[in-house]
């Protein structure tokens, strides 16, 4: 068994059947919106139906990263839905950042909501964030997202720049073909010119993309509309995570790919997610999430939890490689957060 209040270098990291080491988890803080980007939401009876979900509260989430954090894992990010939503946002950053092991605390939001937490979040612990920006286009933003928001998240993204709280501000842009695939080009020098370290993120399929291959623009397509030198950014090779990221000379910004489909990463895939019904996730494309809510309300131990943990993905038929194609199954994005 596995003893939480130990010393964490004598616990057992969390290994799966591949013999990667697990040292980030993704967790969900809610599973509302304030955003119905389409890609996400494909109806008003998912958002009714996703309402509906039971989820955790502030102090089992905090909990459940506990168990996580004695198992190896040093990187949490937090995402929804819209995880500013969640009225204990700031106390839940604040909880994480006390949790022996956890270096990194992260936070992926839309944006709209982040000027006027942002002073808060950072004093609780918060030290890495990305926002989602799929058009700097006011009409298409809205179009994309079904709010007129583009000015409030552009005010906290330079907020949050400004803020000199994080080594680099990440956005995180989907790229989808006649959509916003002419915007490649601009979207990319503002970043580089602003500061911020840009993601081009390609179309995946999810439950809600019905017409994933229409829209989807490969990583080579979405190249061909930068006209500039990329060069590869040496600093950040090592760094863990599924981008690639470059730089230009002469800009302070970085920009970077992620290419679920035509440059696949599983064999360093290194975490975990956990649904905001609580639900572990092992892999995005495997319909196979366990549920460590019910556990905890069981009243298992933490302790037991992470035995539990430990020895669950281990096994090959809870996280081994998947491939949306072969598997046929399609994440729901809203409720695990990418």
């Amino acid at each position: 068994m596995v003893d939480i209040s130990s010393d964490k270098s004598k616990i057992p990291a969390l290994v799966d059947a591949l013999d990667r080491k697990l040292t980030y988890l993704r967790i969900s803080l809610t599973d509302k919106c304030n955003f119905r980007c389409f890609y996400c939401y494909g109806s008003a009876q998912e958002i009714e139906r996703t309402a509906k979900l039971s989820l955790m509260s502030s102090t089992e989430i905090v909990d459940l990263i506990k168990v996580f954090g004695s198992l190896g894992v040093n990187k949490v990010r937090l995402t929804g839905g819209e995880p500013l939503l969640n009225p204990s946002v700031v106390d839940i950053v604040r909880n994480i950042s006390e949790i022996p092991g956890i270096k990194q605390i992260g936070l992926t939001t839309n944006g709209f909501l982040l000027k006027e937490k942002l002073s808060e979040l950072i004093k609780a612990g918060l030290n890495r964030l990305n926002v989602s920006l799929d058009s700097l286009e006011r009409e298409k933003f809205c179009e994309v997202t079904g709010v007129d928001g583009l000015p409030q998240v552009l005010e906290g993204l330079r907020a949050a720049r400004d803020s000199g709280a994080f080594q680099r501000v990440k956005v995180n842009t989907v790229v989808m073909r006649g959509v916003n695939d002419s915007e490649v080009g601009n979207l990319a020098k503002w970043s580089l010119e602003n500061g911020f370290e840009l993601r081009f993120i390609e179309y995946m399929p999810t439950r809600n993309t019905l017409n994933h291959a229409k829209k989807h623009i490969s990583e080579a397509d979405i190249r061909s509309k930068i006209d500039l030198e990329l060069q590869p950014d040496i600093g950040n090779l090592t760094s863990a995570g599924p981008a690639r990221t470059y730089k230009v000379d002469g800009y302070p910004g970085r920009i970077g790919f992620i290419s679920a489909l035509s440059q696949k990463f599983c064999e360093s895939c290194n975490r975990l997610r956990l649904k905001a019904d609580g639900r572990l996730v092992g892999c995005l494309f495997r319909d196979n999430s366990v549920d460590l809510i019910s556990m905890l309300r069981s009243g298992m131990s933490l302790d037991d939890l992470a035995y539990f943990v430990r020895n669950l993905v281990a096994k090959p038929e809870f996280k081994d490689e998947a491939d949306f194609t072969e598997s046929g199954f399609r994440p729901e994005m809203k409720t695990i957060g990418g």
